[in-house]
C-alpha cells in the first residue's frame, strides 16, 4: 500500500500545483507571466505581487490540507 500511496501523491501534486498556479496567475495583473514573476530579474513590485497573491491562496492551501486528512 506504501508505493500505491507514494503514487497517488505524485499525481495529485501534479494537479494541484497547475490547479494553485492558475489560482497565483490570477491573483496577478493580466497578462502577467508567474515565471518573469518569479525570476532574479524581477522587480521588487513584482515580487510584492507575487508574494501577495500567494498570500492570499493560504488559506486555500489549509483548506485543501484539512480535506485532504478529512479534518472537517
Amino acid at each position: 500500500m506504501g508505493g500505491a500511496g507514494m503514487f497517488a501523491v505524485s499525481v495529485y501534486m501534479i494537479f494541484m500545483g497547475k490547479f494553485y498556479d492558475s489560482k497565483v496567475a490570477a491573483q496577478l495583473p493580466a497578462g502577467a507571466d508567474i515565471a518573469a514573476y518569479n525570476a532574479p530579474t524581477a522587480t521588487p513590485e513584482m515580487q510584492a505581487a507575487l508574494n501577495e497573491a500567494k498570500r492570499l491562496l493560504q488559506v486555500l492551501r489549509l483548506l485543501t490540507l484539512l480535506w485532504s486528512f478529512q479534518l472537517f
